[in-house]
């Protein structure tokens, strides 16, 4: 039985971010995200009045899990680092990535 819901909040989906290494490589690093699911007029109002990625991103985007500095240190979700790390273009193209599967329905890859 399908449960139509007004809103799917607190919605934990893994992000795999390919980061660049040396010798023109990508090393695979996961945490998980925790996404507000948008409806279809949300997500579009949100891609148009964002002035930017990180500020769209920050519209469904309310936490995460199993994130860390280069200490190892677990990061503290706050939309300020959240603005740091979607300086990266790998960074931002991940969050995309995992969100648009999430909405999607498409079951995560392991």
């Amino acid at each position: 039985m399908f449960k139509l819901v007004d809103r799917i909040t607190g919605l934990c989906w893994p992000v795999t971010v390919r980061v660049p290494v040396n010798g023109g490589k990508v090393e695979e690093q996961e945490f998980t995200a925790v996404f507000n699911l948008l409806s279809q007029d949300e997500y579009e109002q949100a891609l148009q009045s964002a002035k930017d990625d990180a500020e769209f991103i920050s519209k469904f985007m309310t936490n995460w899990e199993g994130l860390v500095d280069d200490q190892g240190k677990e990061v503290k979700f706050t939309v300020a680092k959240l603005r740091k790390a979607c300086g990266y273009p790998f960074f931002r193209q991940a969050i995309i990535k995992a969100y648009n599967e999430a909405v999607q329905g498409a079951a995560a890859k392991n």
